[in-house]
């Protein structure tokens, strides 16, 4: 194992545990989210962004650091199953807002 991994392990070490300490369940869930890595940060990141307010892919670009054309293809994909609504102005919103957040807080805690 290289250096750089061992830093970013240390770094996270102390998730390992909270996450152990999750239901099986959840643990099953976040596992199949944790292998698809980086696509799946891109992918919440834009939920987030659409939360609270209807974006347009310019918009959710600025907020996201992703180029309009990723975010249209990641909201394209995920549109159905995440309830994400286009609005008339072409600008979209996720009919799942804002809530109250276990693993943010597991987070913001750690």
């Amino acid at each position: 194992m290289n250096e750089d991994s061992v830093e970013r392990l240390k770094k996270v070490a102390k998730h390992l545990n909270k996450f152990r300490d999750l239901d099986k369940e959840e643990q099953d869930w976040l596992i199949e989210l944790l292998r698809h890595g980086r696509l799946v940060l891109s992918a919440l990141n834009v939920l987030e962004a659409i939360s609270e307010e209807a974006l347009s892919y310019e918009e959710i670009s600025e907020v996201t650091e992703l180029h309009p054309n990723t975010i249209k293809q990641i909201i394209c994909a995920i549109s159905t199953d995440c309830d994400i609504d286009e609005q008339k102005t072409e600008k979209f919103i996720s009919q799942h807002g804002g809530r109250p957040r276990k693993l943010k807080q597991y987070r913001e805690e750690g």
